[in-house]
């Protein structure tokens, strides 16, 4: 089989696609070295170090990002619940490459402005907006039943675990736990899970706003 050739975008490639089959900690400079059939001296001509790898790896997740102009708060969120979606195990190099590129900064500069016309002071809206992101990586990583760098017969094993230990708790003691037992453990409709996050989000600022009036 024929390795791929070695290049900047390559290699940024394939440190993606490995993070997204065996998780963040599966991308090393000799394990992707390996992939590309080079000694792991030949990838420091694309990449000086392992971190600079990994700001990159965050930076092309934003570049899959669209901004509209008159996006509202909510529409900007789900756009970015979106990208991260495609990358799990590499969302946590997001929020540090916001200001890194022109997708992160128009975010960025939409959502604050939006918080401005719901009347935040400056400072708030940076609270706010840096909740917002942090909102859409915990919704990805933590997404019932995704279990990132497990395949899926591991996730399946795993969830089953999950749920037996649930449904062998006291129903005496924990009732609602146990009628909760198989949402608490896998989403049924993704798409729900993040739309209804999300609003729930958006409504907790709006409302927060409407107070301070």
């Amino acid at each position: 089989m024929n390795k791929p050739a070695l290049s900047r975008e390559s290699v940024l490639d394939a440190a993606l696609a490995l993070a997204d089959r065996e998780g963040l900690p599966a991308v090393t400079v000799r394990r992707l070295a390996g992939e590309f059939g080079v000694t792991p001296m030949a990838m420091y001509w694309h990449f000086a170090n392992k971190d600079e790898l990994l700001a990159a790896m965050g930076q092309a997740v934003l570049f899959e990002l669209e901004v509209q102009a008159e996006a509202s708060f909510s529409e900007l969120l789900r756009g970015l619940v979106t990208v991260l979606r495609k990358h799990p195990a590499a969302v946590s190099l997001v929020p540090t490459q916001m200001f890194a590129t022109s997708q992160g900064l128009q975010v960025t500069e939409r959502a604050l402005a939006l918080l401005a016309e719901l009347g935040f002071s400056v400072g708030e809206a940076a609270n706010i907006a840096r909740t917002a992101m942090d909102l859409c990586v915990m919704l990805v990583v933590g997404e019932p039943g995704r279990e990132i760098g497990m395949d899926e017969c591991e996730r399946e094993k795993h969830l089953a675990g999950k749920l037996a230990a649930i449904r062998g708790l006291s129903a005496e003691q924990y009732p609602h736990v146990l009628a909760a037992a198989e949402p608490l453990t896998g989403v049924g409709d993704a798409e729900e899970f993040y739309r209804s996050s999300v609003e729930l989000f958006v409504a907790g600022v709006e409302a927060r706003a409407f107070a301070l009036r």
